[in-house]
């Protein structure tokens, strides 16, 4: 089936999926490789602390840079969860996309922030909303907007139960920064596995990479 008859179909029937099935298969892929997932961490929040000091230029730097480092451990939780290898470098797959996974990165970061200026709950919807764009990016090969649209109606057809999976894993990682901060180490690539294997759940993951990378 076409990615966009699929994107379709989902949000003309709809669908569910199993908040704790997804987060238990996270954790599943997070303690196959734990040294990864925990170095690749340390590199994420390394990379946003240091674009935090630039204003505003920062802000939006770190949101595509971390639009493709995100991408990199969806695309390393793919392989692991097939039972393959992965190399550290893997990680960092995700900028090999291109223009298209920045850009995703950007212009969400940009449309949610001034949701949230105009009276948060608009910000809120499209945070929620366009949480499957990248992967639409990296497992489908669609351009930036396409993506966006079709993250957009997938998870608008079940936007509240979305809305649930996040709060849920929102509170998980709340539970990594009580435990000194240290246990987001251990929180934050969970909750992105967890992301991942809801879209695999409810999209499906295409074959774009496969050869490429």
């Amino acid at each position: 089936m076409e990615i966009q008859e699929r994107v379709n179909n989902l949000a003309l029937t709809g669908y569910q999926f199993n908040l704790s099935y997804c987060i238990s298969q996270g954790y599943d892929v997070f303690k196959q490789n734990i040294g990864g997932f925990v170095l690749y961490t340390l590199v994420y929040f390394g990379v946003s602390m240091a674009l935090a000091f630039i204003p505003l230029v920062g802000s939006l730097s770190a949101a595509a840079l971390g639009s493709a480092l995100s991408a990199g451990l969806f695309m390393a939780a793919r392989k692991i969860k097939n039972g393959e290898t992965v190399e550290f470098s893997q990680f960092f797959d995700g900028f090999k996309l291109g223009a298209p996974i920045f850009l995703v990165g950007l212009i969400v970061q940009i449309l949610t922030a001034v949701g949230l200026l105009l009276l948060i709950i608009p910000g809120i919807y499209l945070a929620i909303a366009y949480a499957f764009a990248s992967m639409f990016v990296t497992f489908h090969g669609m351009d930036f907007w396409p993506a966006m649209e079709a993250s957009r109606k997938v998870i608008g057809k079940n936007w509240f139960g979305m809305l649930g999976f996040f709060l849920v894993l929102g509170l998980i990682n709340v539970g990594g920064v009580l435990a000194l901060g240290v246990g987001l180490l251990v929180t934050f690539p969970i909750t992105l596995c967890a992301v991942y294997v809801a879209f695999e759940e409810v999209v499906g993951t295409g074959d774009v990479l496969e050869e490429e990378f």
